[in-house]
């Protein structure tokens, strides 16, 4: 999905992603009658028939110094409706029974939780332990698209429902209006979705009992080394005084491109990073620090030879080296090593000291 824009802008100038989210949230709902609307609908779905709300704002800051992260109102000022987004954060103290208690007494009310999908069972569990000791709850319920539901006292209703669906069924709503407002709720949804990305997502019981995982990334490093192992026997690189170097997001082969008193090189690596950013391939080609003109054209020049989306960075420059589906081991080396070779051949007819 495009619409990427404030997803880039939010992890280029903020770490405070969540913040963005929820502030966004409450923007569409602010602006759109659709989608406020929509949230009514939804509440109907789990039988709580709310007033119409006339206002949302973020941050409303309660009695006991509670945030929610947007609070809908009708027209007599009273909070009919509290929604409280997370992604990686635990529960604060005053959740969910402070929330709870600022809906109205007499008539009915919903707290929202909007939580990735996979936390949905975890954290559900967490905040219906927490609600039972000072409300009485009746009548739990998971809904079709997996999200839970429970009563609350007289006339208030939990809900726990994932980003996806809650963001996906304002978008149903606008696209149908053709609202103008289904733009920024594609840009909203491409933010949540990175920050999903980047969100510690909870264990399978099927992922724990499979070795799939690490077999994966085994096969991985092992192809990283193999594309090494190639070129140095071909003569065309040199690993002297490099090493092999574990890292936080994958694993680095660094060579010289040429022998092994070449002042030029780079790194064959597996970067996790790079593939969760730009969806092309998990292992790269990247120069060595603060490459010179020299060297950026070089791999330019491949780059639109090849139809390769080149990254240009402050200090480097990649491209990715191709892994195709259904490519065996050795065909996904020979297609990497005949790349990398295209730029040591470019480096041995066009020497930098020329």
């Amino acid at each position: 999905m495009e619409n990427k824009l404030l997803a880039h802008l939010s992890f280029r100038l903020t770490s405070q992603h969540e913040v963005i989210a929820t502030e966004g949230l409450t923007y569409i709902l602010q602006q759109s009658d659709v989608c406020r609307r929509a949230m009514e609908l939804l509440a109907g779905s789990v039988g709580c028939n709310l007033p119409e709300i006339v206002s949302y704002r973020a941050e409303v800051a309660g009695e006991d110094l509670e945030r929610p992260d947007v609070v809908g109102r009708v027209d007599t000022g009273q909070e009919v409706l509290i929604i409280e987004g997370k992604f990686d954060a635990g529960l604060t103290d005053n959740q969910p029974n402070n929330y709870l208690s600022r809906l109205p007494k007499g008539s009915e009310g919903l707290l929202i939780f909007v939580v990735p999908e996979l936390r949905v069972e975890g954290l559900w569990k967490v905040v219906i332990s927490r609600a039972e000791n000072d409300y009485d709850l009746a009548d739990h319920k998971e809904l079709p698209d997996g999200s839970k539901c429970v009563n609350v006292g007289s006339g208030h209703k939990l809900l726990m429902i994932s980003w996806g669906n809650l963001l996906n069924s304002l978008l149903q709503h606008a696209q149908r209006s053709d609202s103008q407002i289904t733009n920024d709720i594609l840009q909203l949804i491409s933010l949540c979705d990175r920050i999903e990305g980047e969100t510690f997502k909870p264990f399978r019981s099927e992922e724990l009992t499979s070795t799939r995982i690490g077999r994966r990334h085994r096969d991985l490093c092992n192809l990283v080394d193999a594309i090494t192992d190639r070129l140095l026997a071909a003569g065309s690189a040199s690993v002297k005084g490099l090493k092999a170097t574990p890292q936080r997001d994958g694993y680095v082969r660094y060579i010289r491109f040429g022998d092994d008193n070449s002042k030029v090189g780079g790194s064959i690596r597996l970067d996790y990073t790079s593939w969760v950013e730009n969806e092309i391939s998990p292992i790269w080609l990247e120069s060595w620090e603060e490459p010179s003109v020299y060297l950026r054209e070089i791999f330019k020049q491949v780059a639109v030879a090849d139809g390769l989306a080149m990254q240009e960075k402050k200090s480097t420059v990649m491209f990715p080296l191709d892994v195709k589906s259904g490519q065996e081991f050795s065909e996904i080396v020979n297609c990497a090593a005949e790349r990398i070779e295209k730029i040591l051949q470019l480096v041995k007819e066009n020497p930098p000291d020329n």
